[in-house]
């Protein structure tokens, strides 16, 4: 049911008791939403939460852990960032919003992105699967899937 997805279709009355350690799963979600809801509504821009897709969240996720390990602000910065250059857009100059504000991201912090390539794990010879498999996530060429940076 619904608890597979978990806030993926919206929170549906569960108390956020699922399996992830601490500082992951659901409450990490549910901070990303509401800091995404927060700028993105403060900026009055084109940009809209959905444009932040499965690789932008690992991204932010993975920054806010680290500024929380080193004390440093770059999850907000990169957020800013993405504000900066989507704000003087119109939405209907960006064909696929979610893969601009990853390629954004992904400029924001290139050696972060490639450390989270390489930790990702292969499955099943890396083609489609996982972040640099091939997939959808700025892999390496190969797989037919429909990925967004193919």
């Amino acid at each position: 049911g619904s608890e597979r997805f978990g806030g993926a279709f919206g929170d549906r009355g569960s108390k956020g008791k699922g399996k992830a350690g601490p500082g992951r799963g659901r409450s990490d979600r549910h901070f990303l939403d509401d800091e995404l809801e927060e700028a993105i509504g403060d900026a009055g821009g084109p940009l809209r939460v959905s444009d932040f897709d499965f690789p932008a969240r690992s991204f932010l996720s993975e920054l806010r852990r680290k500024d929380q390990a080193d004390g440093t602000h770059r999850f907000q910065e990169a957020i800013d960032m993405v504000l900066k250059y989507t704000s003087s857009k119109e939405r209907d100059s960006v064909r696929k919003w979610p893969a601009y504000v990853f390629t954004l991201l992904s400029k924001f912090d290139p050696d972060l992105w490639e450390d989270m390539k390489d930790r990702q794990p292969s499955k099943g010879g890396g083609k489609g699967r996982g972040f640099g498999g091939g997939g959808g996530f700025g892999g390496k060429k190969g797989g037919g899937s429909k990925g967004c940076f193919n």
